[in-house]
This record gives C-alpha cells, structure tokens and sequence, in this order.
C-alpha cells in the first residue's frame, strides 16, 4: 500500500503527521499480520518525510509505540530494507520520551519488556540504535524488567557501555549489583550481573563505574563465575585483570583469587584454558594458590576452543600452540611442574587442532617469489621492536639456531595479529612454518625421554639425541604418545 492514496491533490505534503494518522486508522491492531505490516505502511512516508521529525504520541498509545519499536529491532539490519531502523531513529529525533504507566498506588509499572531488553539477543546492535532506544527510555527512575529473564535497562546499558546511561541510573540510586526480588520474574533469573556484562565486553569505564558504586567484586552469577571468572574467560590477553585489581586496590576491597565455579574451576585454570598468559602472569601475582592448581583437562580446553570455531585466525594453529606453551611457561617459572599427563593434554590439543600438520614447504614460495620475500623482509615478528627479526630472517634460519630467535610469547603476539599474505596458501603455509619453529624445542624435550624409554635404554643418550634432532615435530609427538600407550 503506497501513502501517496492518503495525500491531499491539493498540498501532498501540507499534513504528514495526518497521513500516518490515516495509515493506522485502516490497521486493525488486533490483528497480528497487519499490525506487522503497519511498520511497512508507515516506512514510505518517514522515508520521504520533509521537515523535522513529529511525535507519533497522538498517533500511537504507549503500549502500541513499544510493540513497534521492539518490532523494529528484528528489522535493524534486514538486507532488504532498514525499515526498523529508520523507524526507531524517527522516532528518537522526534523527542518522543516513554512516560511509565502508573498501578493503582500512582507507581511506575516496570515490569515491561520493551526494545531495549531485545537488543542483546542482536549479535552486534549499531551503536546508534543503541543511543536512539536510550533517547526514547531516557528516565532513569523507571528501570523497566523483562519478567521473562530478568534484564533491566541498567543491564542493557551496561553491557553496551552507554556510561552516561549508566551514571544516570547510579546517581538515581540505582542498586549497581541490580538484585531483583523474586517477585519480579516469573522465571530463574538468568542474566548476568551488570559488572560482568561490562567487563565481558571491555567497558572500563563503565566496570570502573560500578565497582565505584559499590558493585560486588566477588559477586558471582548463575555459573558460579565471579568478574575475576569474565576476565580469565575472555579473548583478549590485555590489561583487564590489572585494572581490576587496581581498583579494588584503591577501594580497599578484598578480591577472592581462588574463588571456584560451579563446576569447581578457578580463574587461573580458566585463564589456562583461554589461554591468557599474562592474566595468568597477574592472577599469580594476586595470589592465586599454584599448590593446589590442577592443569586443565583435554575436555575443559575443548570446550573454550569450540567457541572459537568460526573464528576466522589465519594463525589459528599457532595461537593454540604459542598459548598453551606460554601458559605452561607461565606456570613453571611460579614453581609448577608440567606431569607427564598435563604435557600428554598439550600434545593432544595440537595434534587435534592441526598444529603438526606438515605444510607445503615455505621456503620453495619465497624462493620463487620475489614480491613473497619482500613482503617477509617487512613483517616484523615483534611490532614493538624494529630490531627484532623479520619472518624472512626467521624462515631463513636453520636449527637451534632459530629456536632462540623468539620466545614462546613472541609468537602467541605475532599470532594474535592477522598478517594475510599474499595468498591463503602462503598463510597457511606460513602458519604451520612457524608452528614447527616454535614447538621444536618443547617436543624435543618430551619426545628424548620418551624415545629413551621406548629403546629401552639400550641406546646411548647422544644416539637418541642424534636421531630426535632430524624427525619432525608429528614424529616427535607419535614417539611421546606411543611411550605414553606403554607406560
């Protein structure tokens, strides 16, 4: 249905606001496919719309203006057309602000799922619909709940770092753990507490915010995770963990180190199994207790690892590789040491992710390649330090002697960078290059004892050592599986 029909022939554009008056005249609301199809009808006129935005409010009562914009976040990003957007931005720039319903005592009525509470079920939300749904829902006093799961719009705003939103809320008293009565969900309660929403995504000065407000640092979630759990789980080994705890230094709070999940797993054996090195570096600066730590099991780590699966890493395998040794390098300069069976875990870990593959060998590309050497000659491994060797000067190495070019967390840096070559076949190439060069010496050192055992001692050391010097990594990790079998 075009809006051209409800123009006058006179002054097509005289009255805007009175042609979508006459669109929701013919919609019956109480049918569902019209009442759908009422955001279609609208869309030509706010599309072509002249002037300043007018509210919709004498148009749209309150209960039908929040089933549309709730409407419009499943259509914020359909291919076709941006119906739900352009709706939901006309409205924001037309002033229109909700206004609560009251109960019989002249309360708000909060319990209300509204377009807000949807967005986090959207992957990633613009940012601008964000900040337009905020303008809409801009009374801080009326923190309206989905009874359904709990979520607030103090949670909504938190979690996609809308600091203002979220101060506007605190300064109205706004309890910054956001505990809810049992009354107010007709369901268990499954959102996170606002502090872990924010930290989940990064948000430092929202997190600091909150912990400021008198936010629980220990408080922990349906899991048993406590914000200290967030940060061991996250993607990024960064500078989170030391933030937190500098805050709560200054706070003069108490952070529980060892504080176990549900399924009894502490920060530091999460931060192992995401493969944090360096939160795994601050959690034992904190004081997590390295005596009673238990390396992570196989399943523990296949389970992080399955949420990386269409994560798009060109050096995917050497990120596992580089992560599991630094994490294990980690722990063994604190005191730790590897067993046979936490080393049997990384040896499996690789092995199931392909990091003993055997690539198409990398020097015959950039020996036939000038433009593939050039380009190696300019990728540093370290980006901090133009002094440090360039991937040509480590490919072109030899032995041991490449081996002590770079350190284990070297590479876990390098990895975390995606540096596409010129073909996907050279990347992958290149991936499994350097995971050769990077896991030799870890291999070696598991596979010697191994070997030794399977000869059964009937060989010199310095044979054994001679004859694991020339077998690739896989042939290494076969020996240490097979002595394993044995043992």
């Amino acid at each position: 249905m075009y809006w051209e029909e409800y123009e006058s022939d006179e002054n097509p554009y005289q009255d805007q606001l009175a042609i979508l008056r006459r669109i929701r005249e013919r919609v019956n609301w109480e049918n569902f496919e019209e009442r759908r199809d009422l955001l279609d009808r609208f869309d030509p006129v706010i599309s072509d719309w002249k002037g300043r935005p007018q509210d919709l409010r004498g148009i749209l009562p309150k209960q039908e203006m929040d089933w549309l914009l709730s409407e419009s976040t499943r259509h914020s990003y359909d291919d076709k057309h941006d119906r739900g957007k352009r709706f939901i931005d006309f409205v924001a720039r037309s002033g229109y602000e909700d206004v609560p319903e009251l109960d019989e005592d002249g309360k708000p009525i909060l319990r209300l799922a509204t377009a807000l509470h949807r967005l986090p079920r959207i992957h990633e939300p613009g940012t601008q619909i964000v900040l337009d749904l905020f303008r809409v829902y801009s009374r801080y006093d009326a923190n309206y709940t989905d009874s359904a799961t709990g979520t607030t719009h103090f949670h909504v705003a938190c979690r996609f770092g809308q600091e203002s939103v979220v101060r506007g809320f605190l300064e109205l008293g706004q309890d910054p753990d956001c505990r809810l009565p049992t009354t107010t969900t007709t369901s268990r309660c499954a959102v996170d507490p606002p502090l872990h929403l924010a930290l989940w995504r990064k948000h430092e000065r929202v997190s600091e915010l909150l912990l400021r407000a008198g936010a629980d640092p220990n408080l922990s979630n349906e899991e048993g995770w406590t914000p200290l759990h967030v940060i061991s789980n996250r993607d990024d080994d960064d500078e989170l963990a030391k933030l937190f705890f500098e805050i709560n230094d200054g706070l003069k709070r108490t952070v529980q180190v060892d504080a176990r999940d549900k399924e009894g797993r502490t920060p530091l054996q999460w931060a192992v199994t995401s493969l944090l090195p360096d939160v795994v570096d601050v959690l034992l600066d904190r004081g997590a207790d390295l005596a009673s730590f238990v390396f992570p099991t196989e399943n523990h780590f296949h389970e992080r690892f399955e949420e990386w699966r269409y994560r798009e890493w060109d050096y995917f395998q050497l990120r596992v590789a580089s992560g599991l040794l630094a994490c294990a390098e980690r722990l063994e300069r604190r005191g730790y040491e590897l067993s046979r069976g936490d080393v049997l875990t990384i040896v499996k870990l690789c092995n199931v992710h392909g990091v003993f593959g055997r690539p198409a060998y990398f020097r015959e590309f950039w020996y036939n390649d000038e433009n593939l050497t050039s380009t190696l000659e300019e990728i540093k491994m370290r980006d901090d330090d133009p002094s440090s060797p360039s991937l040509h000067d480590l490919v072109r190495s030899r032995g041991k002697e490449q081996e002590k070019l770079l350190a284990c967390m070297d590479y876990f840096k390098f990895a975390r960078v995606e540096r596409r070559l010129d073909s996907g076949s050279q990347t992958a190439s290149c991936n499994l290059h350097l995971c050769e060069i990077m896991m030799r010496g870890f291999c070696r050192r598991w596979a010697l004892d191994a070997f030794v055992q399977l000869t059964r001692y009937r060989l010199p050391i310095l044979c054994c050592d001679t004859i694991v010097e020339r077998l690739m990594n896989q042939d290494l990790c076969n020996i240490f599986l097979a002595a394993t079998q044995v043992v």
